[in-house]
């Protein structure tokens, strides 16, 4: 039975996990890649409870900048690179493979630290989702790039083997292309 990565600490080097961006020359710790911290969360929508956070290294071949809420997927489980690059990741499609959700615009390409995998989060969607990302408890997905897509229900959605990765909350955005509060709901890879 391999370790649990969330019995270690962490040594968040900014402070806040969302703006951490460490070359691997400059890791304060190098071991704690894999490992997930919980925090709690100060933000009106977050209300004091906790967002989970995984360290990763982000892909040095992606071509896509990291911008806030963009969908983490992953390229490498074993060494934990993830990549918002759907042509990057594990899979051409990443629709089975979601990592977590970039909250900041760190880590740049090849460098360390967290994407968040469990709480409340602003996730960008697509700029035309299947379902407007309005109504509290939609199933949302990996959409293309680094952009979710919501749909009004499991059942509705196109490819069932897509698995969604967290839900919508009722306060989400009217528009499309911009972020809106979820649950994550991401699948555990090392902890």
């Amino acid at each position: 039975m391999g370790a649990d990565l969330r019995n270690n600490g962490q040594f968040v080097t900014t402070g806040v996990p969302s703006t951490v961006n460490e070359t691997a020359a400059n890791q304060f710790i190098a071991g704690q890649l894999g490992h997930v911290a919980a925090l709690l969360d100060a933000s009106p929508s977050g209300a004091g409870l906790p967002r989970l956070w995984q360290y990763i290294l982000h892909s040095g071949t992606s071509a896509i900048t990291v911008v806030a809420g963009m969908t983490a997927l992953w390229k490498d489980y074993d060494d934990f690179v993830v990549t918002p690059d759907s042509s990057d990741s594990f899979d051409a499609s990443g629709s089975n493979h979601v990592a977590g959700t970039f909250i900041g615009v760190t880590p740049t390409s090849a460098n360390y630290g967290y994407v968040q995998v469990g709480g409340i989060a602003k996730q960008l969607f697509k700029i035309t989702p299947a379902t407007t990302p309005t109504t509290a408890g939609l199933p949302v997905v990996a959409g293309t790039d680094g952009q979710a897509d919501t749909y009004a229900s499991w059942a509705t959605s196109t490819t069932n083997s897509i698995r969604p990765y967290g839900k919508t909350i009722a306060a989400g955005a009217s528009t499309a292309s911009t972020s809106s509060d979820i649950i994550l709901l991401v699948d555990r890879v090392g902890w």
